[in-house]
């Protein structure tokens, strides 16, 4: 079979916006507190060992298994968030580690496997931050939308 007949296998949009996201972000060490035993990562998300990052702040990690997988870690006001691959053998589902709080605010983004359009949500877009924020930058534009907002609406109510 010649080059031009030769499949192709192509990436799904979600592993490549995790990827980029992935390849943009300062790595930090896997912390094995962090596996909650089914294949989660409760423990990076809140707590004593989870990482601290500021808010927009993204890590990123790899499980110390076998069968390596992936993690982004994204600093929230509510947490962190965190969104890794699934299972090590599949480049095209990817889930979501969050709080309460963030699930409360965001149950809508929280599809399993995530789709691409709530991967580019979640994980932003490292080259494009100014156009494309992460979940972190996205509760903070929220919250400030908010307080705009109320103050503009402020003297309607009284």
């Amino acid at each position: 079979m010649n080059a031009i007949n030769t499949p192709v296998k192509s990436i799904p949009a979600v592993a490549r916006a995790f990827n980029k996201a992935y390849a943009a972000a300062k790595p930090v060490p896997f912390n094995p507190v962090w596996n909650n035993g089914t294949g989660y990562f409760n423990g990076a998300v809140k707590g004593e060992a989870a990482p601290k990052l500021a808010v927009g702040e993204v890590a990123c990690s790899m499980t110390l298994s076998d069968e390596p997988r992936k993690l982004i870690i994204i600093g929230t006001p509510v947490g962190n968030v965190v969104v890794f691959q699934r299972y090590s053998n599949r480049d095209d589902i990817y889930t979501v580690n969050t709080t309460s709080t963030f699930t409360s605010l965001f149950s809508g983004l929280m599809s399993n496997p995530l789709t691409p359009d709530h991967m580019s949500f979640m994980v932003g877009d490292p080259e494009y931050a100014s156009i494309a924020p992460n979940v972190g930058q996205h509760i903070v534009e929220m919250v400030s939308n908010i307080k705009a907002y109320n103050a503009a609406t402020e003297d309607d109510v009284q």
